[in-house]
């Protein structure tokens, strides 16, 4: 799980955090990213809560994470 977020974060961070509908409410700096994954067999989906106030200096730091099973 950790280096599969990660490498969405790395590739996709711009994109992500470009999308309007992904800002978290009340807060400019935040945005919510979800990566689904499967571990054993077993579909996971991870929801996490990014700041980007840094990235213009390429930083972007997870706040909050939660996981479930669908």
């Amino acid at each position: 799980m950790v280096s599969g977020y990660l490498d969405a974060l790395r590739d996709r961070g711009d994109e992500l955090r470009s999308e309007p509908s992904a800002r978290y409410p009340g807060d400019a700096s935040l945005f919510v990213f979800r990566h689904i994954f499967r571990d054993a067999g077993r579909t996971y989906t991870a929801r996490f809560v990014v700041d980007d106030s840094a990235a213009a200096y390429g930083v972007l730091r997870v706040v909050y994470a939660d996981y479930w099973t669908p």
